[in-house]
């Protein structure tokens, strides 16, 4: 497994506190709130999250070795608007969090920050929980599944030159094996333009490809050399360089779903970092970040002060 994330993970405290080697990629946490369901007895939703966690964590979804400290800590937090008893049917929505860490930092910095408002799933109490490879048992386990390539995907990407595809190619399969299910939305390319079909065609397509460098170099060229105060310059450049290659992608695709996936996670970051620290010459940049994310113009005003 890549060297670096390992020796970046050692530098976790909260990490730390686990010891030995492990098969498993993920060190995920699973919530299902459901304020809306009108219930007397909710315990089964908090029965389902941790019978999930342990689905998430338990499972080798990959053939790599992960030590105990290189699992990637990530959150998924299920939101049931309704539920029926009789029928085991939920619906609802599901926030998906990925964070890596950065080098000799305690900081995390998020990349996934994805709010999946298609989740519908039945589940009776008692259920085996499980998933096969190339097969939809259930759109529970497939839509997690999903996410776990596209998290494994996205973490190899920030710590390889086009790192992830092959998780990527995994997350598309789900996709394409769930598309059946009458019952499951979310997963066809006419149910949304901003669904899990379009996410994993977009981290695979090849107009979307500056992106995925984008995620290498801003993380492993930029934010991993940030802790040197002398190489903090150097370090902003290389983020600043990414950034600005962004400007080809939205002119190709304006608009375009994956850029709003990564501006969603990295905007306020990216205020921070340019905000503070060595100052340089960032009114191009801002002209680029305002061009690229629209709704966000008026936040990125605060990089150059105005």
């Amino acid at each position: 497994m890549n060297y670096m994330r390992k020796f970046l993970s050692t530098c976790i405290a909260v990490i730390l506190l686990s010891f030995g080697s492990t098969g498993q990629e993920l060190m995920a946490t699973v919530v299902m709130q459901a304020p809306a369901v009108q219930i007397t007895d909710k315990s089964i939703f908090n029965s389902l999250a941790t019978s999930l966690q342990e689905f998430m964590n338990n499972r080798k979804w990959t053939n790599e070795k992960y030590e105990q400290e290189e699992r990637i800590a990530c959150s998924f937090v299920f939101t049931i608007n309704s539920y029926d008893q009789q029928s085991g049917k939920f619906s609802g929505q599901l926030q998906v969090n990925y964070s890596r860490p950065v080098y000799n930092s305690t900081y995390q910095s998020p990349v996934l920050n994805w709010i999946d408002n298609a989740i519908q799933f039945e589940y009776v109490e008692g259920s085996p929980i499980d998933y096969v490879e190339n097969q939809h048992l259930s759109n529970m386990t497939s839509i997690l599944a999903y996410y776990a390539y596209v998290i494994i995907g996205l973490d190899q990407a920030t710590f390889s030159p086009g790192g992830g595809e092959v998780y990527f190619v995994k997350a598309q399969g789900i996709a394409a094996a769930a598309q059946n299910d009458n019952g499951a939305t979310g997963w066809r390319s006419f149910d949304s333009n901003r669904n899990r079909y379009w996410l994993v065609d977009n981290l695979l397509n090849p107009a979307f490809s500056q992106v995925i460098n984008t995620l290498y170099t801003y993380h492993r060229l930029g934010l991993d050399k940030m802790y040197d105060p002398s190489q903090q310059e150097a370090a902003k450049l290389q983020i600043k360089s990414s950034l600005m290659a962004l400007k080809e992608v939205h002119q190709r695709r304006p608009g375009s779903f994956l850029m709003q996936v990564f501006m969603e996670a990295k905007s306020d970051e990216i205020i921070n970092i340019f905000s503070a620290g060595p100052k340089m010459e960032a009114r191009d940049l801002v002209e680029v970040l305002q061009t690229i994310d629209g709704p966000r113009a008026s936040d990125y005003d605060a990089i150059t002060g105005q």
